[in-house]
Protein backbone atom coordinates (compact mmCIF):
# COMPACT_ATOMS: atom_id res chain seq x y z
CA UNK A 1 0.00 0.00 0.00
CA UNK A 2 1.24 3.33 -1.11
CA UNK A 3 2.70 5.77 2.29
CA UNK A 4 2.09 8.52 0.17
CA UNK A 5 -1.41 8.80 -1.63
CA UNK A 6 -1.80 9.72 -5.00
CA UNK A 7 -4.67 12.02 -5.04
CA UNK A 8 -7.63 11.76 -7.60
CA UNK A 9 -7.12 15.08 -10.10
CA UNK A 10 -10.58 16.16 -8.58
CA UNK A 11 -9.33 16.18 -5.15
CA UNK A 12 -6.27 18.78 -6.40
CA UNK A 13 -6.41 22.29 -4.92
CA UNK A 14 -6.42 24.86 -7.64
CA UNK A 15 -2.81 25.27 -7.30
CA UNK A 16 -1.85 21.94 -7.90
CA UNK A 17 -4.42 21.46 -11.09
CA UNK A 18 -2.63 24.29 -12.48
CA UNK A 19 1.05 22.54 -11.30
CA UNK A 20 -0.14 19.47 -12.91
CA UNK A 21 -1.48 21.01 -16.56
CA UNK A 22 1.70 22.72 -16.46
CA UNK A 23 3.54 19.09 -16.35
CA UNK A 24 1.20 17.66 -18.78
CA UNK A 25 1.77 20.60 -21.15
CA UNK A 26 5.55 20.55 -20.88
CA UNK A 27 5.81 16.63 -20.36
CA UNK A 28 2.79 15.06 -21.66
CA UNK A 29 2.68 12.53 -18.54
CA UNK A 30 2.66 12.70 -15.02
CA UNK A 31 4.04 9.91 -13.11
CA UNK A 32 3.16 8.35 -10.13
CA UNK A 33 5.92 10.04 -8.43
CA UNK A 34 4.69 13.49 -9.35
CA UNK A 35 1.42 12.95 -8.78
CA UNK A 36 2.00 11.55 -5.10
CA UNK A 37 4.00 14.86 -4.81
CA UNK A 38 0.99 16.91 -5.98
CA UNK A 39 -0.41 16.41 -2.11
CA UNK A 40 2.08 19.02 -1.13
CA UNK A 41 2.94 21.61 -4.11
CA UNK A 42 6.38 23.38 -2.81
CA UNK A 43 7.71 19.57 -2.69
CA UNK A 44 6.38 18.73 -6.31
CA UNK A 45 7.86 21.97 -7.32
CA UNK A 46 11.06 21.12 -6.20
CA UNK A 47 11.03 17.64 -7.45
CA UNK A 48 10.64 19.68 -10.76
CA UNK A 49 14.21 20.78 -10.92
CA UNK A 50 15.16 17.27 -11.96
CA UNK A 51 13.97 18.36 -15.32
CA UNK A 52 16.01 21.29 -15.19
CA UNK A 53 19.44 19.81 -14.42
CA UNK A 54 18.58 17.09 -16.86
CA UNK A 55 17.68 18.86 -19.81
CA UNK A 56 21.06 20.95 -19.32
CA UNK A 57 22.81 17.83 -18.16
CA UNK A 58 21.43 16.37 -22.19
CA UNK A 59 23.96 18.39 -24.21
CA UNK A 60 27.30 16.93 -22.14
CA UNK A 61 25.64 13.38 -21.77
CA UNK A 62 23.43 13.24 -24.20
CA UNK A 63 20.09 11.49 -23.37
CA UNK A 64 22.14 8.03 -23.25
CA UNK A 65 24.48 8.88 -21.03
CA UNK A 66 21.53 10.38 -18.59
CA UNK A 67 19.52 6.92 -18.69
CA UNK A 68 22.46 5.19 -17.53
CA UNK A 69 23.52 7.57 -15.02
CA UNK A 70 20.12 7.57 -13.65
CA UNK A 71 19.15 3.68 -14.16
CA UNK A 72 23.18 2.73 -12.58
CA UNK A 73 21.64 4.96 -9.23
CA UNK A 74 18.48 3.99 -9.27
CA UNK A 75 18.78 0.09 -9.69
CA UNK A 76 21.85 0.47 -7.02
CA UNK A 77 19.46 2.23 -4.61
CA UNK A 78 16.72 -0.47 -5.73
CA UNK A 79 13.86 1.87 -6.89
CA UNK A 80 11.99 -0.30 -8.49
CA UNK A 81 10.07 2.51 -10.20
CA UNK A 82 13.34 4.71 -11.85
CA UNK A 83 15.20 1.31 -12.62
CA UNK A 84 12.39 0.40 -14.51
CA UNK A 85 12.08 3.93 -16.23
CA UNK A 86 15.61 4.13 -17.16
CA UNK A 87 15.54 0.64 -18.22
CA UNK A 88 12.45 1.42 -20.52
CA UNK A 89 14.69 4.05 -22.45
CA UNK A 90 17.76 2.08 -22.83
CA UNK A 91 16.02 -0.66 -24.18
CA UNK A 92 14.19 0.97 -26.23
CA UNK A 93 17.24 2.49 -27.64
CA UNK A 94 18.78 -0.69 -28.25
CA UNK A 95 21.09 -0.36 -25.45
CA UNK A 96 21.68 -3.16 -22.77
CA UNK A 97 21.60 -1.02 -19.34
CA UNK A 98 23.89 -3.67 -18.12
CA UNK A 99 26.62 -3.54 -20.68
CA UNK A 100 27.27 0.23 -22.03
CA UNK A 101 28.92 0.48 -25.64
CA UNK A 102 30.84 3.14 -24.57
CA UNK A 103 33.96 3.48 -22.24
CA UNK A 104 32.06 7.12 -21.17
CA UNK A 105 28.55 5.57 -20.41
CA UNK A 106 30.46 2.81 -18.51
CA UNK A 107 32.11 5.26 -16.36
CA UNK A 108 28.61 6.87 -15.88
CA UNK A 109 27.17 3.77 -14.58
CA UNK A 110 30.28 3.21 -12.50
CA UNK A 111 29.84 6.35 -11.49
CA UNK A 112 26.31 6.10 -10.53
CA UNK A 113 26.68 2.39 -8.94
CA UNK A 114 29.14 3.76 -6.39
CA UNK A 115 27.54 7.23 -5.70
CA UNK A 116 24.22 5.41 -4.83
CA UNK A 117 26.01 2.39 -2.92
CA UNK A 118 28.54 4.59 -0.92
CA UNK A 119 29.29 8.65 -1.63
CA UNK A 120 31.51 8.57 1.17
CA UNK A 121 33.61 5.92 -0.26
CA UNK A 122 34.15 6.74 -3.80
CA UNK A 123 37.74 5.36 -4.89
CA UNK A 124 40.32 8.43 -5.88
CA UNK A 125 40.73 6.42 -9.38
CA UNK A 126 37.24 6.66 -9.89
CA UNK A 127 37.40 10.64 -9.15
CA UNK A 128 40.47 10.73 -11.24
CA UNK A 129 38.99 9.29 -14.29
CA UNK A 130 35.14 11.21 -13.84
CA UNK A 131 37.79 14.46 -13.59
CA UNK A 132 39.46 13.22 -16.63
CA UNK A 133 36.40 12.90 -18.24
CA UNK A 134 34.71 15.59 -17.57
CA UNK A 135 35.16 19.48 -16.53
CA UNK A 136 34.56 21.05 -12.98
CA UNK A 137 31.19 22.76 -14.53
CA UNK A 138 30.08 19.07 -15.94
CA UNK A 139 30.85 17.74 -12.75
CA UNK A 140 29.18 19.92 -10.62
CA UNK A 141 26.21 19.06 -12.97
CA UNK A 142 26.90 15.23 -12.65
CA UNK A 143 26.74 15.28 -8.74
CA UNK A 144 23.65 17.64 -8.56
CA UNK A 145 21.70 15.49 -10.67
CA UNK A 146 22.84 12.66 -9.57
CA UNK A 147 21.73 13.72 -5.86
CA UNK A 148 18.37 14.34 -7.06
CA UNK A 149 17.97 10.86 -8.70
CA UNK A 150 18.82 9.46 -5.22
CA UNK A 151 16.28 11.92 -3.74
CA UNK A 152 13.55 10.79 -6.45
CA UNK A 153 14.27 7.45 -5.51
CA UNK A 154 13.96 8.23 -1.53
CA UNK A 155 10.77 9.66 -2.53
CA UNK A 156 9.39 6.42 -4.41
CA UNK A 157 11.22 4.08 -1.68
CA UNK A 158 10.08 5.87 1.78
CA UNK A 159 6.51 6.54 -0.20
CA UNK A 160 6.00 3.16 -1.83
CA UNK A 161 4.63 4.80 -4.50
CA UNK A 162 3.53 2.23 -6.79
CA UNK A 163 5.21 1.50 -10.43
CA UNK A 164 3.69 2.98 -13.59
CA UNK A 165 1.61 0.17 -14.75
CA UNK A 166 3.34 1.22 -18.23
CA UNK A 167 6.59 -0.58 -17.13
CA UNK A 168 5.62 -3.72 -15.46
CA UNK A 169 6.50 -5.25 -18.72
CA UNK A 170 10.23 -4.55 -18.03
CA UNK A 171 10.05 -5.87 -13.98
CA UNK A 172 11.29 -9.56 -15.54
CA UNK A 173 14.13 -7.64 -17.14
CA UNK A 174 15.76 -5.73 -14.07
CA UNK A 175 17.68 -8.34 -12.40
CA UNK A 176 19.06 -6.10 -9.73
CA UNK A 177 15.42 -5.62 -7.72
CA UNK A 178 12.99 -7.72 -6.10
CA UNK A 179 10.50 -7.64 -8.24
CA UNK A 180 7.48 -8.82 -5.65
CA UNK A 181 7.67 -5.19 -4.94
CA UNK A 182 5.77 -4.20 -8.32
CA UNK A 183 2.43 -5.63 -6.46
CA UNK A 184 2.54 -4.75 -3.35
CA UNK A 185 3.49 -1.12 -3.96
CA UNK A 186 6.29 -1.43 -1.27
CA UNK A 187 9.71 -0.18 -3.91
Amino acid sequence: MAFLPIPPADDLTDEARSARAQLLESRGRVSNVRAALLGHVPSFRAYLEWYTLKDELVPVIGELGVAFLSHAISAENADTACALFFRRVLEEAGEDPEEPRTERDALLVEFGRQLARSPHGLPDELYERVAAAFSAPQRVQLVAFGGLVVAINVVNTVGRVPVDEELHPFRDTEPELAMDSLESGAE
